[in-house]
């Protein structure tokens, strides 16, 4: 049996639902690039002792699959969950691996890029550890900008270390 090793764990809550969610990065021998990118959902982690998780959910397993998986809840009474996630597509170059859910995480969309391949992020002096991993935020206000997704990384294309580079979905 292969073994499999979890990373870099992010979770969010429904603020509707209360709902859990954890994704990860999934190093496994039997996905094609090692690499799965992984959630699952509990609905009641405040009153089950253990709380019960649904089935793993793998939402990409190619081979530029990496890292960093984060993961958000829509709010404002939308089944929508959003991940997003960094792909590695060369020796020096990533771009951000996206998906969707339109029922609380129970099923997921096909994967996609929402970016541009970009430069990875030099090294920091002092630093042992850098990445270019995304975090993904949703605005559930009740202003104008209510269900813009928002996307940010870091990405080195002025060739200058990194600079944090920021997008916004408003469908």
């Amino acid at each position: 049996a292969p073994e499999d090793d979890a990373d870099k764990a992010l979770g969010d809550v429904d603020p509707d639902t209360a709902r859990y969610m954890i994704c990860w990065t999934n190093f496994t021998p039997v996905a094609p690039g090692g690499v799965e990118m992984s959630c699952t959902f509990s609905d009641d982690m405040l009153t089950a002792t253990p709380p019960t998780f649904s089935p793993r959910r793998v939402l990409a397993a190619s081979t530029a699959d990496s890292l960093g998986i984060s993961v958000r809840f829509a709010g404002n009474s939308s089944p929508n969950v959003y991940a997003a996630w960094s792909r590695f597509t060369g020796a020096y170059t990533n771009n951000v691996g996206f998906a969707r859910s339109t029922d609380n995480g129970v099923t997921w969309s096909a994967p996609i890029n929402v970016t541009s391949n970009f430069i990875t992020m030099d090294q920091v002096l002092g630093n042992d550890r850098v990445h270019n991993l995304p975090t993904v935020a949703v605005d559930n206000s009740t202003g104008v900008f209510k269900g813009n997704i928002y996307v940010v990384y870091a990405s080195n294309n002025s060739l200058d270390g990194a600079d944090v580079a920021f997008q916004r979905s408003v469908d």
